[in-house]
């Protein structure tokens, strides 16, 4: 992207990248065209996130563009498909191919450009119509345009509600957090943080208690959809919309308008819950969360819907087409959770295709991937440094 990306920041300190689902430029930190400074920070060394917009009168980037020049130092084939050609140095690519490294260099435009002369061929046409006559001429198929998603979803205890060994009761505190994820923009092959999730919301806390032989039922714990938890006061990047000035339990991104110390800088959204001190210990319980994940909707994506047990962490593949049509005759499965796990007939129902349905018209996300993920990673590291000292001492 030799012109840069609307979404996409990058450090000017490290050079970390962020991807965001809106445009990250903001006229307030950066009132004239050659300013780029956003306002948020870097999670990883704090310094400045600018955008990545070349304006005109800026010089490309050093990076892309000597990737770009290399490849076309060893292309075959060039496809200028709807461009003037008149911006230097981006007019250069094209051009190497065709004249000076010895390519061939094919124009898709309406207008003429001043790269005619020097190209194999011309076509003056539209490149839908272009790009789907050559699709069929080579017996291809043109894929529906599928929107994929990545991102990672957890509920942390800080403590659960327990009555302590010295018999004082302590109050619970529940975690609930999402981060989108995203190829990196420099190639690197890692993911980067993209913000992608405007709002998390938690709809539902069940505790779950193991009975006799292993059955684990669902109890609403007699206090509401929560469960007796509620949100806490001050929930990071929350817009307050409170009923009776009681925190709601959800958190929302306010786009590009936040200053520095937003906290939205590395894509995560988290609700904080607490519970009151309970009079007893249950027996073994575990908390089921149930969250629905709303998107910026440049896609028309519907909501997601899920459920996921307190203390686990899992990452999600999901896709969506855009425009594709509603889902006709698709029936619902209580047995087995959208990873084919079993759960708990009160979660959330998912069709049996292992997509999550929008109500709206019919239209799914598709969970094509789901993994859990071991967070624990100094514990992790402990326990098999354990190991091969025990295995050491027996050779």
């Amino acid at each position: 992207e030799l012109h840069g990306n609307s979404n996409l920041e990058r450090c000017v300190e490290c050079g970390w990248e962020v991807m965001r689902d809106y445009k990250t430029r903001n006229h307030k930190t950066a009132p004239t065209a050659k300013q780029h400074r956003t306002g948020r920070k870097c999670a990883l060394c704090g310094g400045d996130l600018h955008d990545t917009i070349i304006n005109f009168g800026e010089s490309l980037p050093v990076r892309d563009l000597t990737m770009a020049c290399d490849h076309a130092e060893r292309a075959d084939l060039c496809l200028a498909l709807g461009s003037s050609l008149g911006v230097s140095p981006a007019n250069h690519i094209p051009e190497r191919v065709g004249v000076n490294q010895g390519g061939r260099l094919v124009i898709v435009n309406l207008m003429r450009t001043h790269l005619d002369e020097q190209a194999d061929l011309v076509i003056h046409a539209q490149c839908n119509t272009v790009m789907e006559l050559l699709m069929k001429e080579l017996a291809l198929d043109i894929p529906t345009f599928k929107l994929h998603r990545r991102f990672q979803i957890g509920a942390d205890f800080d403590a659960p509600p327990v009555v302590g060994s010295s018999g004082a009761a302590e109050e619970g505190h529940l975690r609930v957090w999402v981060q989108g994820l995203s190829p990196s923009a420099s190639g690197s092959g890692a993911d980067v943080p993209f913000q992608f999730i405007r709002r998390l919301v938690v709809t539902e806390v069940r505790a779950a208690f193991k009975e006799e032989g292993n059955a684990t039922k669902s109890k609403g714990a007699g206090a509401g959809v929560l469960g007796g938890w509620s949100a806490v006061s001050g929930t990071r990047h929350t817009q307050p919309k409170g009923l009776y000035n009681l925190p709601r339990p959800y958190s929302e991104v306010l786009q590009e308008h936040i200053e520095a110390g937003d906290g939205v800088n590395e894509g995560v959204l988290e609700v904080r819950l607490t519970h009151p001190a309970p009079a007893v210990t249950p027996a073994t319980p575990l908390y089921r969360v149930r969250v629905k994940l709303h998107f910026f909707r440049n896609y028309n994506e519907p909501p997601l819907e899920l459920v996921l047990n307190a203390g686990e962490v899992r990452q999600y593949d999901v896709s969506f087409e855009p425009m594709g049509r509603a889902a006709q005759g698709t029936a619902d499965s209580s047995a087995s959770d959208t990873d084919g796990r079993a759960r708990d007939p009160d979660q959330v129902q998912s069709p049996t295709n292992g997509a999550a349905r929008d109500a709206a018209d019919g239209r799914e996300w598709v969970h094509e991937r789901v993994d859990d993920v071991h967070e624990d990673t100094d514990g992790l590291m402990a326990e098999l440094t354990r190991l091969a000292e025990d295995l050491n001492g027996e050779v």
